[in-house]
């Protein structure tokens, strides 16, 4: 009878356990159904706030591959179409709705101080710069963040050509087109164009006529006596060559070249011109 009552009063104390078990789990669900309803509307705001802040920042936020730029490189002997071939691109960006600065080197002042020039006249606005890094400043930083495209001319004078060409790439993230001469008279190195070959996305080398037989010309002949690696001149000064001609011509000239070293006069600085 004993073990009996026992048994009653557990069965009965486990029954009321569940009741407040499933009591707690109603009021449970119950307030949490309040709590929901309540906070809801609060935080679905706060949900399309911040999706809106996100879409913002995904199309004003260029991931590090979009903003980085590109470096195209124009280079050949004189009498080539390098600067005709720097504007074609300049042009073809400007009908893409790009921002295009066009700068040459303010060596280059044979046909104009403030415009690009061609040998068959063609012409473009530009910026005259001894350092491509100062074109930040000369524009002003407002300016020059629109920018997308920057084209160089007459590179081989740009004293700080692959620093600041790189850092418009790579950290403003801009595509820089850069045209000059691959070598001098003598077939040697020519400022820091060369420099770029191995840093640039794409490398375009032209070739002219040569003046002597019409083959394709490679290489420059100076014709004016001095023998500075720079002097400014055109026709006058210098002709696009092949090898065979370049070879000759340039055994003949080196061999009468003596003593027009002193022709350039005492202290003179002479600049030469692609």
């Amino acid at each position: 009878m004993q073990n009996s009552t026992k048994g009653h009063r557990l069965a009965l104390s486990t029954t009321v356990m569940h009741s407040l078990l499933s009591r707690t789990q109603n009021l449970r669900s119950s307030y949490l159904a309040s709590l929901l309803r309540q906070r809801m509307p609060s935080w679905r705001a706060q949900a399309a706030e911040l999706g809106t802040e996100a879409s913002a920042a995904v199309h004003n936020t260029k991931s590090p591959r979009d903003s980085m730029g590109e470096i195209h490189l124009i280079m050949g002997p004189m009498f080539a179409g390098k600067t005709t071939r720097l504007l074609q691109h300049v042009r073809e960006a400007q009908s893409a709705g790009q921002r295009v600065v066009v700068v040459k080197s303010a060596v280059d002042t044979r046909y104009s101080t403030d415009h690009v020039v061609t040998h068959t006249g063609e012409r473009l606005p530009c910026i005259s710069l001894s350092r491509l890094g100062s074109l930040r400043e000369q524009l002003g930083t407002a300016e020059y963040d629109k920018v997308d495209v920057v084209a160089v001319d007459e590179a081989q004078f740009i004293d700080d050509l692959v620093e600041s060409v790189l850092h418009t790439a790579e950290r403003d993230g801009k595509v820089v087109i850069v045209a000059g001469l691959n070598g001098d008279f003598r077939r040697q190195r020519f400022g820091q164009l060369l420099e770029l070959v191995p840093l640039a996305d794409r490398v375009d080398k032209l070739e002219g006529r040569c003046s002597f037989c019409n083959k394709p010309s490679h290489f420059t002949l100076r014709i004016a006596a001095s023998t500075r690696q720079a002097l400014v001149g055109g026709t006058e000064s210098y002709a696009p060559v092949c090898r065979r001609h370049y070879r000759e011509l340039h055994d003949v000239r080196s061999n009468g070249a003596t003593g027009t070293q002193q022709a350039d006069g005492e202290g003179e600085a002479v600049q030469v011109q692609a």
